[in-house]
């Protein structure tokens, strides 16, 4: 049976896609944004260190999405041990016409338990 692969714009966007555009962020850090500056002070920002976002895009387990926001980009959240905590992120990607990674944006990172 043939192998089924979604046209680049499309509104779906496969596992294996999702893993390979995630593991391209975190190996190629150019195209890797944090939206948001941390304070130093903020307490999750003395436990998370950047190794460990990278590790969560490169290995982490998708918890929610991907889905497409109102900017056309997708958005998903990640999961993995690091260190022996959790560690949380949001992460949304834009895509290049030809479903390349254009750039990823982190825009949350939490390492509290959740229940």
């Amino acid at each position: 049976m043939a192998e089924v692969i979604p046209f680049p714009g499309s509104d779906r966007i496969g596992s294996d896609d999702l893993q390979r555009l995630l593991k391209e962020a975190a190996v190629n850090t150019d195209k890797l944004t944090y939206l948001r500056k941390f304070k130093e002070s903020e307490e999750w920002y003395r436990l998370v260190t950047s190794r460990q976002v990278l590790k969560c895009l490169e290995d982490g387990k998708v918890k929610s999405g991907p889905v497409k926001d109102e900017a056309g980009n997708w958005r998903c959240s990640l999961y993995r041990l690091c260190a022996g905590g959790p560690v949380y992120i949001d992460v949304a990607l834009h895509l290049n016409t030809d479903g390349s990674l254009a750039r990823a944006y982190v825009l949350s990172v939490d390492n509290r338990v959740h229940v």
